[in-house]
């Protein structure tokens, strides 16, 4: 079987279209990618990561389709890469060992003429086009301890918070308005407090309670088999009735194990975009976020910390994962006007 390479030049910038994939789909023969691989894995390419560029440092990274070569997604703590529309990537830690799949919209979902990419990307996009879904990730979680007086928390957060102008704050209260319509119970701030050394102080975040604030949540007890992951995770509807009211709280333990997914339909990362929010549209990312990453985060608060507050100084993380985009170091001729608008 081939394994197909790409090698970008560290001297040049990404082009301008990336977001539709045309220089990869270029070099990308599909019927050649339907066939490297097709036991399900991903398309070995060595790319360089925008702020890798600069030492000559190259990562291969796995591929399933040629438009996820915009994304990157990382374990923090392991320093590894995830990859999309693959199948389940372990990671382990102290607190647990999870199995995690994270499905992404490809442009093959919508377009027959479109790379079909990797047997697993196939499945991914049967899996969507009957849906409205732009992203989904799931876990699969077995604890190795269990959390004490503890409240989870799933969360994304950014650490600096980026100037707006009057149209983007605008843009972002529409944003916010809507997310507090269909998420009432999110926490969030888009501009942090003030950093102190004690870490008493809160980054630009926006975070829910695991139980009300994932789409799904199911519980499998020793003996039962718990949902593949890859395809629809089927939740008792009282048991999501209830949680979604709050009026379920999760006794966390060792010996079940814990399916999560969250899905939706405004944010697309391969184009690293907000879409289809009413009465915004679409909205760059760069326009809130910057070059900086953004975090996806399971951590854990004291349930009696005195406060409302997500102080970094509190938090205990389980999951930090990061995504960025080529698009985030792209050159913007916006910027040489004076602007994003």
């Amino acid at each position: 079987m081939g394994i197909f390479k790409k090698k970008t030049n560290k001297s040049e910038n990404p082009p301008p279209e990336a977001s539709k994939a045309a220089t990869e789909e270029e070099e990308f023969d599909s019927k050649e990618i339907e066939a490297c691989r097709s036991d399900g894995g991903g398309i070995n390419i060595v790319v360089n990561k925008p702020d890798d560029s600069a030492a000559g440092v190259e990562k291969e990274r796995e591929l399933s389709h040629p438009s996820l070569v915009s994304l990157y997604i990382k374990d923090v703590d392991a320093n590894n890469d995830i990859p999309a529309n693959c199948s389940p990537v372990r990671i382990s830690n102290e607190w647990f060992d999870m199995d995690m799949v994270v499905m992404l919209r490809t442009p093959n979902v919508d377009d027959d003429t479109s790379p079909k990419g990797t047997e697993w990307n196939q499945k991914v996009a049967d899996y969507f086009r009957p849906k409205q879904r732009r992203f989904e990730f799931q876990y699969q979680v077995k604890l190795k301890k269990k959390p004490e007086d503890k409240e989870l928390f799933y969360a994304i957060q950014w650490n600096e918070p980026v100037k707006l102008g009057i149209i983007q704050r605008t843009f972002l209260a529409a944003i916010l308005a809507f997310l507090k319509r269909t998420r009432p119970t999110v926490h969030y701030s888009t501009t942090g407090t003030e950093k102190k050394e004690d870490g008493s102080f809160e980054k630009p975040h926006l975070a829910n309670f695991i139980e009300i604030g994932l789409d799904r949540v199911v519980i499998t007890k020793p003996g039962e088999e718990p949902p593949a992951l890859g395809g629809d995770i089927e939740e008792d509807l009282d048991h999501y009735k209830a949680r979604k009211s709050g009026k379920v709280k999760i006794d966390f333990n060792t010996e079940d194990t814990y399916t999560f997914a969250l899905w939706n339909a405004n944010v697309d990362w391969i184009d690293w975009k907000i879409v289809g929010i009413p009465g915004v549209g679409s909205l760059d990312l760069n326009k809130f976020l910057g070059n900086q990453p953004l975090s996806i985060l399971l951590y854990m608060l004291d349930k009696n910390r005195g406060n409302t507050n997500h102080f970094q100084k509190d938090q205990e993380l389980i999951v930090h994962l990061e995504m960025s985009s080529i698009f985030q170091h792209k050159d913007k001729e916006e910027k040489k006007k004076g602007g994003f608008w």
